[in-house]
């Protein structure tokens, strides 16, 4: 299971401003100030408790820009909520080096027969071949109608020593002439491809000596390669692993409430909030779903793609707006799917719930333990809490705060599971 690192940071408006600070933060979980959006896997802003859309606001390392017509009304919260989900530290990283790819590889074979070589008085022993290599301006290129081949001639060259008892003697095998059609497909501008040459000798035998000369056949193996330089990431020893933050990215569908129908699609959406409307389920990581800006239990909604159903008794109040939060969270590009589960209870007058209060027709499988989630939030009357206002176990939830809710108000913790792709 993956962990996540989560921090919010809460201000208050003082009904005038549209910039906020480091120094404006209220310190419940910290004073971290305004994290960096590019270090965090993503992140969320709820102004009085209200979901708001990216349009809405600016955020730099420091520094939130409120973009909307009206200010918040004076002592309104302002809470940025930042998640860091880290992902499986490893001791070996990844090191980028350049390395010569083989895009295409050809063999052809060659026989030189009554190769006749004078070695004198010695004894012979063996011949030794060098690599073959090709005679320096004689590589031509030609292009041809199917751009990804080319004609390709040059001429090879193969060295030898001939070892006698008595000293070496150099020598060439004749010239060995190249024609082949060789795939070299375009990958891009400015990307050069090298024609490489490998080549494998051997006597057939039998080798004969008549006098000082020396009679011989060879059979020569030529593996002609077109080979490109490529960027490629191999696995190093990292002793010293450095934190992970998985990517992830935040995005809403807002509509408001016709105070009659159950079924909204991507027709309904306000575009200048966004237009990307109803996603794919099977293509985000977990969705959120805020109407009149309380979170939703799962079994009060279905979201299909281009389409979100409500599955209440009662449909929302015209006007309430409908907000559903979708997020992607990433992998080594490889999307992760995450489980979400809620216990719901409305406040009474206590400060300690247990598995007892849940509303059963929204779940019933209590107060999970904390430590085996990614994350948790809890929502009171609809407002993310800083942790530091309640403390949870498994089978129970207390709340730290000098005044308690107001009866009857939502209080819904919510549990996300990420696990590692």
């Amino acid at each position: 299971m993956l962990k996540a690192d989560i921090y919010h940071y809460y201000a208050l408006s003082d009904g005038k401003k549209r910039i906020y600070t480091n120094a404006d933060e209220i310190e419940k979980d910290g004073s971290r100030g305004i994290l960096s959006p590019q270090e965090v896997s993503y992140y969320s802003l709820y102004i009085n408790g209200v979901l708001q859309p990216r349009t809405n606001y600016e955020l730099f390392e420091g520094m939130l820009i409120l973009k909307t017509e009206d200010v918040p009304i004076e002592g309104s919260t302002i809470v940025l909520s930042f998640v860091s989900i880290q992902g499986e530290k490893s001791l070996f990283e990844k090191t980028p080096i350049l390395a010569d790819k083989v895009f295409s590889q050809y063999m052809q074979t060659y026989y030189f027969n009554n190769i006749i070589k004078y070695i004198g008085e010695g004894k012979f022993k063996k011949i030794h071949f060098k690599p073959g290599y090709m005679i320096k301006n004689t590589l031509q290129v030609w292009d041809l109608e199917d751009a990804d081949y080319k004609r390709v001639r040059f001429n090879l060259i193969i060295p030898y020593e001939i070892i006698t008892s008595k000293k070496l003697i150099g020598g060439k095998l004749p010239p060995i002439g190249v024609d082949l059609v060789m795939y070299m497909p375009q990958i891009r501008d400015e990307f050069l491809y090298n024609i490489a040459v490998e080549t494998r000798s051997t006597v057939c035998p039998p080798t004969i000596k008549i006098g000082y000369l020396l009679k011989f056949e060879v059979r020569v193996h030529v593996w002609i390669k077109s080979v490109g330089r490529i960027q490629v990431y191999i696995p190093t020893y990292n002793p010293s692993p450095k934190s992970n933050v998985l990517w992830g990215e935040g995005y809403q569908y807002n509509t408001v409430s016709d105070g009659i129908k159950r079924v909204y699609t991507n027709e309904d959406e306000l575009l200048e909030y966004g237009n990307l409307g109803i996603p794919n389920p099977d293509e985000i990581s977990f969705f959120n779903l805020y109407i009149n800006d309380v979170l939703q239990p799962r079994n009060n909604y279905k979201v299909e793609e281009g389409r979100l159903t409500l599955l209440t008794e009662d449909v929302p109040l015209k006007g309430s707006p409908i907000i559903l939060e979708y997020l992607k969270i990433c992998n080594n590009g490889q999307l992760l799917k995450a489980d979400v589960y809620h216990y719901n209870t409305v406040a009474k007058n206590k400060r300690v719930y247990t598995n007892e209060d849940e509303l059963l027709e929204y779940g019933n499988r209590g107060i999970l333990n904390p430590e085996e989630a990614s994350y948790y939030n809890l929502f009171i009357n609809g407002v993310l809490q800083p942790h530091s206002n309640y403390s949870i176990e498994a089978g129970r939830l207390e709340l730290l705060t000098e005044e308690l809710p107001i009866e009857g108000a939502p209080i819904s913790l919510q549990y996300i599971y990420l696990k590692g792709g």
